[in-house]
């Protein structure tokens, strides 16, 4: 198993337990079901990558991406995020990209192609 860890903010307990079953065989996974509980994590664990859902509870996906690129550490403004979200809208993805997103996956989605 790898050392990296692996973010992933999604409140939909069953998308977010099939993410972690698909993941944690490779990578250390730490949840969080907030925008909120995310941001705490992000304070206090270095992680390698962040699956964001944007619809969450609290803080909103698309504003906790802006948070993580306004991060004054480089090294966790640089953290690669790849968004997974049912907001499949093509003005959607643009502006999650547009905030710094490295990917946008939309929902539903086949496991494989995380």
């Amino acid at each position: 198993m790898s050392e990296e860890h692996i973010l992933i903010v999604e409140d939909d307990e069953t998308i977010h337990n099939m993410i972690d079953e698909y993941l944690e065989k490779d990578y250390i996974c730490v949840d969080a079901y907030s925008g909120t509980e995310a941001r705490l994590i992000l304070q206090h664990t270095e992680v390698s990558l962040v699956l964001l859902d944007l619809m969450l509870p609290e803080i909103s996906g698309y504003d906790l991406l802006e948070y993580i690129r306004s991060l004054g550490n480089i090294r966790a403004a640089q953290i690669p995020v790849i968004i997974i979200s049912a907001m499949g809208q093509v003005q959607d993805r643009i502006r999650g990209l547009h905030l710094g997103a490295d990917d946008y996956l939309c929902k539903p989605f086949q496991i494989g192609e995380l």
